[in-house]
């Protein structure tokens, strides 16, 4: 399981660009993206104790009686109001386009992994690619940014396209 999370602050413009999109309490916007490799199974259905993984993930940061964004809250004296959203793929995580094993180092037990550190190095950088072209990918397919608007959608693409440069 891997999950990316980014927060994505707005300024008063984009705020007002976006302004059904965005509750007005809130000042910054994390974005959830739940991602898995290639090969792997959905994970994000998954139940551990009658919960689901996404319903665990949306109780800390958004609805438990101690998550995220109050504890930013707190810890900001009032001034950072965050929330969170997500990005899925058809209702699903996004997929890599590699497995685990290739961003790991090589072993007998893993064959596809990278021999050295420079490797190391570029194959880190590539999956930083990889995530930022599935995010993009599940934009341009149309998949909302939980329930978001249009506007959103369409600030969400700029403000990615902004973070790729």
């Amino acid at each position: 399981m891997l999950i990316f999370i980014v927060g994505i602050f707005l300024n008063d413009t984009l705020i007002c660009r976006a302004a059904e999109a965005v509750p007005e309490e809130s000042n910054f916007t994390n974005l959830i993206v739940f991602v898995r490799f290639a090969g792997e199974d959905e994970f994000i259905n998954k139940e551990y104790e009658e919960t689901s993984v996404r319903k665990i993930t949306d109780n800390s940061y958004n609805t438990a009686y101690y998550n995220v964004a109050d504890y930013f809250q707190t810890v900001s004296s009032g001034k950072l109001r965050m929330n969170s959203v997500y990005l899925f793929d058809g209702g699903n995580s996004l997929t890599l386009s590699h497995s685990r094993g290739y961003y790991a180092k090589y072993s007998e037990d893993n064959q596809e992994g990278y021999p050295d550190t420079s490797e190391k190095y570029g194959r880190m950088y590539e999956l930083k690619v990889d995530w930022s072209n599935a995010v993009m990918a599940a934009i341009a397919a149309g998949n909302p940014i939980s329930g978001y608007n249009i506007a959103m959608k369409i600030l969400t693409k700029m403000v990615m396209e902004s973070l790729m440069r």
